[in-house]
C-alpha cells in the first residue's frame, strides 16, 4: 500500500512476477478493511499515507491479526526509523527506491509465513530439504572433538551430523534409520521418498518396497511429531489421499493398488524395534 500511483504500479510489477496475487490500496485505513474482509500472506505497508499513516494501520493489524507479517516501506534509512517500525509491529523495513533483489529478501525473511521464490515445478524443491542439501550437515568445525567427514555423492559430510543407512544413503531421522537397517537385514531393498503419482498428484512415501516376485507393493510411512497440530493435520490428509486410492492400512486388509504400513514414535520419541521386525516378517515376508 501506498499513497503514490507510481509506486504502487511498481511495487505490485515487481511481486506478481514472483506469480503472487497482489492487491493495492492508497493509505492505511483502506488497508486495515482490506484486512479486515480478506485473507493475506503478506502486507507491505508505506508509512507516510494520509487518513491513516502506516504506524497506526500496523498497531490496529497487530491487534486485529497479530501473525500477518507487514514489511515497512520508507524514504528514511536511520536506526531511529527502523526501530521505531519494529516497535509498531512491523516485521521489516525497506528503503525507497526499492531494489527487487532487498524486497525479494525481505519476503524470504519471515518467518511465520515463509514465501519461496521458485522457478520450475514446486516439487522440486523437496530435495532441498534433506540432509545431503544440509550446509549444517557439512560443517567440520566441532571445537570440541576432530571432525569425521565421509563422502556420499562425492560430497563431504560431518558423520555425526547427518542420519545414514547401514547402506550408505541418507535419510531424514534416527527411527527412519532403525527402519532402513531392519529391512536391509532381511535383503530388502527399498525406495527412499520415492515419488508415487496418481490422477496428476505426487506423494513421497518414506519408503516404497516392490516385491517383484509376488507383485506386491508396499508403502511404508513413519510418523514422528504426531503431536505437532498442524503435522498430524497433513499426516490425516495423507492417510487420506491414501485410502481414496487404494493404498490401505495392512490392518484394514489388502489395498486394491497396494499396502500401507504406518509406525509412529512414541511419546518419549523412541521407535520399537520389536515391532518393526514383527511387521517385516508377518506383513512383508508373508
Amino acid at each position: 500500500m501506498d499513497d503514490n500511483e507510481f509506486n504502487r504500479e511498481v511495487g505490485a510489477e515487481l511481486v506478481q512476477v514472483t506469480g503472487a496475487q497482489v492487491d493495492t490500496v492508497c493509505n492505511g485505513q483502506e488497508a486495515v478493511d482490506a484486512t479486515a474482509s480478506t485473507r493475506y500472506d503478506l502486507v507491505l505497508m508505506d508509512i507516510q499515507m494520509p487518513v491513516m499513516d502506516g504506524y497506526t494501520a500496523a498497531h490496529i493489524l497487530r491487534e486485529t491479526l497479530p501473525d500477518l507479517p507487514v514489511v515497512a516501506l520508507t524514504a528514511h534509512a536511520m536506526a531511529e526509523e527502523r526501530q521505531r517500525v519494529l516497535d509498531a509491529g512491523m516485521q521489516d523495513l525497506l528503503t525507497k527506491p526499492i531494489l527487487p533483489e532487498l524486497l525479494y529478501t525481505a519476503l524470504t525473511r519471515q518467518k511465520s509465513n515463509v514465501v519461496i521464490l521458485h522457478q520450475g515445478p514446486r516439487g522440486e524443491l523437496r530435495k532441498y530439504s534433506s540432509d545431503d542439501r544440509s550446509e549444517t550437515a557439512r560443517r567440520l568445525t566441532n571445537l570440541f572433538s576432530a571432525p569425521s567427514p565421509i563422502t556420499i555423492d562425492g560430497r563431504f559430510f560431518e558423520e555425526n551430523l547427518i542420519h545414514r543407512t547401514s547402506r550408505g544413503y541418507m535419510v531424514r531421522s534416527k527411527s527412519e534409520v532403525i527402519i532402513a537397517d531392519h529391512l536391509a537385514r532381511r535383503n530388502i531393498e527399498p525406495l527412499y521418498e520415492h515419488p508415487l503419482t496418481i490422477d496428476g498428484v505426487t506423494k513421497y512415501p518414506d519408503f516404497t518396497i516392490e516385491d517383484t516376485g509376488s507383485g506386491r507393493d508396499f508403502y511404508w510411512e513413519h510418523c514422528g511429531m504426531l503431536h505437532v497440530p498442524r503435522y498430524r493435520r497433513r499426516w490425516e490428509e495423507k492417510l487420506a489421499w491414501y485410502k481414496s486410492h487404494g493404498i490401505v492400512p495392512y490392518q484394514e486388509g489388502d489395498g486394491s493398488r497396494a499396502t500401507l504400513i504406518v509406525t509412529r514414535d512414541d511419546e518419549k520419541g523412541g521407535i520399537s524395534s520389536p515391532e518393526i521386525e514383527r511387521i517385516i516378517r508377518e506383513i512383508i515376508l508373508a
